[in-house]
Order: structure tokens, then sequence, then C-alpha cells
């Protein structure tokens, strides 16, 4: 089985010293020796610029695990597994907030680094707060420790990306994420349409991951508490009896 991969985005993936490594790494090795397959990892040519869709739509690649969103324009040229991640929009506040809920926050003042989707969905969901716009994250997270505002709104995988590149200089502790998101936007492995055997098979392995933990084990190693970003699990993958 041959992979489509980001080889600049960890914790999700990245090419270090010629190996493959991160939590989508993880799981598609996991997948192929569940499906007793040897796996190889294919990166877009340039990886910053180019869609890793691009492989699976050219044949080079079995399988895209590349923080590929689940949504109906992609769903026109490439098949999806279940989500394995919840990509989205969700506030952070200090840890000694009082706030608890993204709802408390209403009227208050609430930071984005200029983003429009975040700022769409901050306007849908808290239309009372006052929305302040910031040129870099490290200017939004000196307003939230200096209390200009009370929470920053972040595009989750952006977020994690650049946390973990910046690794050990980032605010891990400075902040804590709200539950629940105010925008969800689920992440599959994408897969070449009209393959059903294929992501049928790609489906149970993953249920029977997180059925059995192996899912949750992976994700404690990448998004833990040890971790340079802890990220805490607030979903569930979705599985049906077998």
């Amino acid at each position: 089985m041959i992979a489509g991969i980001r080889a600049k985005t960890p914790p999700f993936s990245s090419i270090q010293n010629g190996q493959a490594r991160g939590f989508e790494v993880d799981i598609t090795a996991f997948l192929a020796r569940k499906l007793g397959v040897d796996i190889k990892y294919k990166t877009p040519q340039e990886d910053d610029k180019d869609d890793p869709l691009s492989m699976l739509r050219e044949g080079t690649v079995d399988v895209v695990a590349a923080q590929v969103r689940h949504t109906f324009s992609h769903e026109e040229s490439v098949d999806f597994s279940r989500s394995y991640f919840i990509d989205g929009h969700k506030l952070l506040v200090k840890p000694s907030s009082p706030f608890e809920d993204p709802q408390d926050l209403k009227g208050q003042p609430i930071g984005f680094v200029s983003n429009e989707t975040v700022q769409s969905t901050l306007k849908k969901q808290l239309p009372e707060c006052r929305i302040q716009n910031f040129a870099t994250l490290e200017a939004a997270f000196t307003g939230l420790s200096e209390e200009n505002i009370a929470a920053l709104a972040v595009e989750v995988v952006p977020f994690l990306v650049k946390t973990h590149q910046t690794a050990p200089n980032n605010p891990r502790n400075e902040f804590k994420f709200l539950n629940p998101y105010l925008l969800k936007i689920p992440l599959g492995l994408a897969l070449s349409e009209n393959e059903s055997n294929f992501r049928d098979l790609i489906n149970q392995t993953l249920a029977e991951m997180w059925i059995n933990q192996d899912y949750q084990k992976i994700y404690a190693k990448w998004f833990g508490s040890s971790t340079p970003l802890p990220f805490p699990l607030t979903w569930e993958l979705e599985t049906y009896p077998f």
C-alpha cells in the first residue's frame, strides 16, 4: 500500500532524516499491518503548494492521509473513509479563565488571526462577541495573556502544526481549549472512487482500532499530555456492530 502524506505538517505527518513520522503515518502503518501488506509513503512534489489529492487522482498512491477535509466538493473526485480526526474552529482561553463554554463568552472580546473562515464562524456562532483581528499568532497570544481579549479562536489543524513546529518555544501552558467546537470539520482518509471493498476494509479496521483502544494509544502518542501541545480527545470514532 502506498500512502500519500505531507512532509512538513507535524504532528500529523513529516519526513525526518528520510523517515516518515506522525499521527497519520502511524494510523496508515497500523492499517497496512492489519491488511497484511507493506506500506510506503509518498509526498507531493512541492509539499507546501501541491494538492495531496493529485497523487490519488494520478494513481500514484492508494490512500491519502494528509489532513484532507471530508467535504462535498472533495467528494466530487475522491471517496473517503470514516473520519479519523476532527478539524474545525475552537476557542482558547487562559487556564485561570472563568469561561467553560463558548456560549459563556457572549459580549466578550475574542481574537482571531487573519482568517476569514474563523471570522465568519465567530459572527455566526457568537454574534454578540466583539471580534479583534491580529496579524500574527504571537500577537494574539500576547493579547490573550494580557487579557486584552477573553479568548482566541483558532483553526485546529493549522494551529497544532504551527505550535509543534515551534516547540519547545510554544505557549502550551498558557491556555486551554474550550468545548464544544464552534465548527467541526471531519478529516478522512481519501481513497479512489468506486473502490468500495477497499473502503470497507479501511473502515472496518479503523473501527477495530477504536474498539481495541489502538487508536487511542496512537492519539496519545502524538496529542497526549506529554506532547508539545496536548489536544484532548473529545470525540468518538464512528463504529457499527460487526
